[in-house]
């Protein structure tokens, strides 16, 4: 993406060079979202096929009593919870290091 024809506006917060900057991102963000997304469908359309083939029987219930297929969703949150400070403390501060 060629930012060229971006001008500099004088009543404008945003400087020329921040929107072109932000323009020039923009083939990688579109590119990584479309990874994630696809990746992340995947992932919770076979944690429902997986839930088909398991017990998922609750020990020290009632007898017939299960946990719902979507119940292993919870992965997905826990690992968000777990992965963000790991990232914010440790993964940036290396990452802000080396550049």
């Amino acid at each position: 993406l060629d930012p060229h024809w971006i001008v500099e506006v004088p009543s404008e917060t945003l400087s020329a060079k921040e929107v072109a900057g932000f323009l020039r991102l923009l083939p990688v963000l579109f590119t990584a979202n479309l990874a994630f997304s696809a990746l992340y469908n995947s992932m919770q359309f076979w944690y429902q096929q997986q839930a088909c083939q398991m017990d998922l029987r609750m020990p020290f219930a009632q007898p017939g009593a299960q946990f719902a297929g979507s119940f292993f969703m919870i992965a997905d949150c826990l690992s968000i919870v777990i992965a963000t400070p790991i990232a914010v403390d440790w993964l940036n501060p290396l990452l802000e290091r080396k550049t």
